[in-house]
């Protein structure tokens, strides 16, 4: 999992905005977001992307703290690995 913070005067809507566009760029495609209890606070936006050697691939930006006009936000992003996890791992 890899998270960097920054800040941005910039609206919810344009942040995510931005964002999106840069992302899908990149390949990424905009996805529902939800909480999966992964990050640290439930992200305002996701997207994702098929990578070679993971199975799967997630991006989110949620602000930090979870307060509106705080202008404090995170970019993260983990993959998921092919393959299972071996009983009690």
């Amino acid at each position: 999992m890899d998270i960097t913070t920054f800040r941005s005067a910039l609206s919810q809507s344009a942040l995510v905005s931005d964002v999106g566009d840069a992302l899908a760029k990149a390949g990424w495609m905009a996805s529902t977001p939800h909480d999966d209890a992964a990050w640290q606070y439930t992200p305002v936006a996701e997207w994702s992307k098929l990578v070679p050697g993971a199975s799967s691939a997630v991006a989110v930006v949620f602000p930090n703290p979870p307060v509106h006009g705080a202008g404090i936000w995170m970019l993260g992003a983990e993959g998921k690995t092919p393959g299972f996890a071996l009983p009690g791992c």
